[in-house]
């Protein structure tokens, strides 16, 4: 027999083992015997378990995403913008980086496909 350990209405935890209720109330949770489709991330509402819905990102959701990614982008390539590493650059590496990271900053709004983004390659 297994247990769901469930908080908030939501399964956090399956055992092979029956809890001990009193560790389970200082988190506010509860145990129940359950068969072997209830899963982690199950809803448990009036006695019953559901699968929880699955919802797609909007699109403002999907371009925080894209911009968190490039501030990162930006932020691994800071570096190459430090006077003592640009001396070590040719001319033609310098004006590589510059333009990389120009086309990160005006990303995402000249991405074409923001649920298939494809960022600006990295100079070597």
């Amino acid at each position: 027999m297994k247990y769901a350990i469930i908080k908030k209405n939501i399964v956090v935890s399956i055992c092979d083992y029956e809890p001990c209720k009193d560790d389970l109330a200082t988190r506010n949770e509860f145990s129940i015997k359950v068969d072997e489709n209830v899963n982690v991330d199950d809803i448990y509402e009036n006695g019953e378990f559901s699968k929880p819905q699955m919802t797609l990102p909007t699109e403002e959701e999907i371009l925080i995403n894209i911009r968190n990614q490039r501030n990162m982008l930006l932020a691994e390539s800071d570096y190459t913008q430090f006077p003592d590493v640009q001396l070590t650059f040719t001319k033609a590496k310098k004006q590589e980086w510059i333009n990389y990271r120009k086309a990160l900053r005006n990303f995402p709004e000249k991405c074409e496909d923001i649920f298939n983004p494809i960022f600006p390659v990295k100079p070597n």
